[in-house]
């Protein structure tokens, strides 16, 4: 999975409409884990050129650190948003786990690099190699906002995909 990351098929895909049904597939898991699910995407944005099995992929494996940060935390929440920031797309994923500093956080996208007890530590490096191959990057931090947690964000460029004309 980490050396076809790089591989990207892009298309003009309804970006919000995408998220949703992404999000939808997994809140059933997070129910049953006992994980609350916030998600702040807008009602639309214009299309954008992603490789949607590639973005998927992405969002998956946030969601899946974000839950296992979760793991024996009270009242456990992730919070997803999508914004427009200066031309810029922000997609979100944001946990009220443990206490994180920015030196842990900036080796959370390292090959290899993981703090649990199982894994090779390759899930967070895709989602950065793959965010790379969109032309954007990945970031994490402190969640400042509550004092806890972490927040991932993945920050792509609005790009849509060359129109295809064909052979005449």
């Amino acid at each position: 999975a980490f050396n076809n990351a790089g591989h990207v098929k892009r298309e003009n895909i309804d970006t919000c409409s995408y998220l949703r049904t992404i999000l939808s597939s997994i809140k059933p898991t997070l129910d049953y884990l006992e994980i609350t699910l916030e998600a702040d995407i807008p009602d639309s944005l214009p299309s954008m050129a992603l490789d949607r099995i590639r973005v998927r992929q992405m969002l998956l494996n946030l969601l899946k650190n974000a839950s296992e940060a979760l793991h024996g935390c009270p009242d456990p929440q992730i919070h997803i948003s999508l914004k427009d920031v200066d031309g810029m797309w922000h997609l979100s994923v944001a946990d009220n786990g443990l206490e994180l500093t920015q030196e842990k956080a900036d080796l959370f996208f390292e090959p290899l690099h993981t703090g649990k007890m199982s894994g090779m530590g390759l899930g967070l490096s895709i989602v950065a190699n793959i965010a790379e191959r969109h032309k954007g990057h990945a970031m994490a931090a402190p969640n400042t906002a509550i004092g806890h947690g972490c927040v991932m964000t993945i920050v792509l460029p609005k790009a849509k995909a060359p129109i295809s004309l064909g052979k005449s």
